[in-house]
């Protein structure tokens, strides 16, 4: 039986398929005159094209030697963030209560308490953000059932790091909360090297929490030297995320797990909920899966995965074109009813998510970029300009507009109004900064 643990991220929601086209059998089914020919020709033109088609393909040409690999520093760090969490059960919380100014004096107090225990813990996790190179050595021969521990442990280490941030800010020690963004935000980059879709959910995932802790610290940064040092932070963000470099992994991933398909039986036993296929349809279908029918729907695979690398722009900028793109590959997909097509049904995810998600990155950047914009004019002028300073920053990435902005008593509201193009006055907040 293949199992597939790596789609419980909810990316996978294929509606009913309907009859299938059976593709062996009697049927009048087209078939490559030899299926082995055609499968070498495709994944010839891959390698023409620079793409993985091995797990090895998918590592460093050369192996990193230790002293120069992240992982290395977080194979001993991380045990001890998952230790924090594990014993101080409600530090996740505390720390969610304190980044919205709803913390209480008690709640505070315990986390001051375990972040000061925790310096040296934290002064590691510095040090290895500052390594460029970062490789988990990551089992990608077990295709899409791989598993990624250290992400889980990445997350956890960053809020770490900006829960220090935060009362490091509170406490008048601003530059040093800088520090800590810039520490976390390299750590997200860190894991974004990892050549796969959810590597770039987590490195995004991982820059919206620095980012949201970013406005906290740059909300107590008034004076000009402040600014620069934010300013400088920001710069030095990670770029955004890279879907093309996410793609090769996938495309490797999935083909791995699917030379390991002998029979419509291993798709029929796959967990509850991640595909709709009619059951009853998968097990009318021969079994074992003839070799042809095999190569068949692995040639699918390969030629649609070649579709959704030609529509990926390489710059991430260009995520609203490739939004685009890859939400009509994936309606084409659903559209094929074909045997071939059905395991490229159940393991490529809807792809256009992933090129939002990046469109809501770029979006925290320019909030970002914008609000040290506004308080520096503040600084200069004594008060907050009546409309955003005019340059590509203060654009909504989502509709090209200037990006939302509402003065708010002393203080201000800037915000985007998102994939959903619908201003709810930045209610929502999660594309949403309120500073003083």
């Amino acid at each position: 039986m293949i199992r597939f643990p790596r789609l419980w991220l909810g990316f996978v929601a294929i509606s009913a398929l309907g009859p299938l086209t059976v593709s062996c059998g009697g049927g009048s089914r087209p078939t490559q005159p030899d299926p082995t020919a055609a499968l070498s020709h495709e994944l010839e033109l891959d390698r023409e094209d620079g793409l993985p088609i091995e797990p090895n393909g998918l590592r460093p040409k050369t192996p990193v030697p230790a002293g120069q690999n992240a992982a290395t520093l977080y194979a001993g760090v991380f045990p001890h963030v998952r230790e924090l969490f594990k014993t101080h059960e409600t530090f996740e919380a505390e720390w969610g209560h304190l980044s919205k100014g709803a913390t209480t004096a008690a709640e505070r107090e315990d986390l001051e308490a375990v972040l000061a225990s925790q310096q040296g813990i934290i002064d590691q996790l510095v040090t290895a953000s500052k390594i460029p190179t970062c490789d988990f050595g990551f089992a990608y021969e077990n295709g899409l059932a791989t598993l990624y521990p250290q992400f889980a442990d990445s997350k956890k280490a960053v809020k770490l790091l900006c829960a220090d941030a935060h009362l490091e800010a509170e406490a008048g020690r601003t530059a040093r909360a800088y520090d800590l963004m810039a520490a976390a935000d390299a750590l997200g980059r860190q894991v974004g090297q990892t050549p796969t879709l959810i590597a770039a959910l987590v490195e995004i995932a991982i820059d919206q929490i620095c980012l949201k802790e970013f406005s906290h610290v740059l909300d107590l940064s008034r004076s000009q030297a402040l600014l620069e040092k934010a300013r400088q932070t920001l710069d030095g963000f990670s770029p955004l995320a890279s879907l093309r470099n996410s793609f090769r992994g996938e495309f490797v991933l999935g083909l791995v797990s699917l030379k390991k398909v002998k029979s419509f039986a291993d798709v029929g036993k796959l967990p509850p909920g991640m595909t709709t296929v009619p059951i009853a349809e998968i097990s009318k279908m021969p079994s074992p899966l003839p070799d042809s029918v095999q190569k068949d729907m692995q040639i699918k695979y390969i030629q649609t995965w070649r579709k959704i690398m030609e529509a990926t722009p390489a710059d991430p900028a260009q995520w609203q074109e490739a939004s685009k793109a890859l939400r009509s590959i994936n309606d084409a997909i659903l559209a094929d009813r074909s045997v071939e097509n059905l395991m490229t049904q159940i393991m490529v995810c809807p792809l256009g998510d992933a090129a939002d998600a990046i469109g809501r990155e770029q979006a925290s950047r320019n909030l970002a970029a914008t609000a040290i914009q506004l308080i520096e004019i503040r600084l200069k002028t004594g008060s907050y300009p009546a409309s955003l300073p005019a340059g590509p920053t203060s654009l909504d990435p989502f509709d090209g507009q200037p990006l939302r902005y509402r003065r708010k008593g002393s203080g201000f509201t800037i915000y985007s109004i998102d994939r959903n193009l619908k201003d709810d006055g930045g209610g929502r907040g999660d594309l949403a900064l309120a500073f003083r």
